[in-house]
């Protein structure tokens, strides 16, 4: 589609320009030049028409660009390389009860990451949901909360990592 919308503009801006160019005066009895009515509508035709092709084209750049920045199609693999299991994400003290272990949560949102490149963190994390939730699902209490949200924290500062010269 980029090709044809690439295409497309170029007739329409080289159309534009004949268009505005268009003589719409004929020579009158007095010599002088006087403006003809059906050359007028002649132009105006032309650059109605000229800017359509450029409103075409401004769409099937869009719709071409707009599809680059989906996901190519290809499936992703969202089956983690290691088996978690719910109780790798938390642990229990006496003294401070039910705890996140950060590290774990970590190494999970960057296995998210790398299996999701390319991918912007939101859709990241549509598309790993399932595993998500049934590992949310066996973590007790508020704890289960904290873990979903850690995990979304860290895929975001992950995705948005900005390195030197790139």
């Amino acid at each position: 589609m980029k090709p044809i919308g690439w295409m497309l503009c170029v007739i329409g801006l080289l159309w534009l320009i004949y268009s505005l160019n268009i003589d719409i005066s004929v020579p009158g009895f007095s010599g002088m030049r006087v403006n003809n009515i059906g050359l007028m509508s002649y132009r105006q035709n032309n650059i109605i028409i000229s800017c359509f092709v450029l409103v075409v084209s401004a769409i099937f750049l869009g719709m071409s660009y707009a599809k680059k920045e989906e996901h190519s199609g290809e499936q992703i693999n969202i089956t983690p390389k290691r088996t978690y299991t719910p109780s790798d994400f938390y642990s229990f003290d006496v003294d401070r009860g039910l705890s996140l272990n950060s590290e774990k949560v970590k190494e999970f949102a960057l296995e998210i990451c790398l299996k999701t490149i390319g991918v912007d963190e939101r859709k990241s994390l549509q598309l790993w949901i399932p595993v998500i939730n049934e590992l949310k699902g066996g973590i007790p209490g508020e704890v289960a909360i904290d873990f979903e949200i850690m995990v979304a924290y860290f895929v975001r500062q992950i995705k948005n990592i900005k390195f030197a010269g790139g």
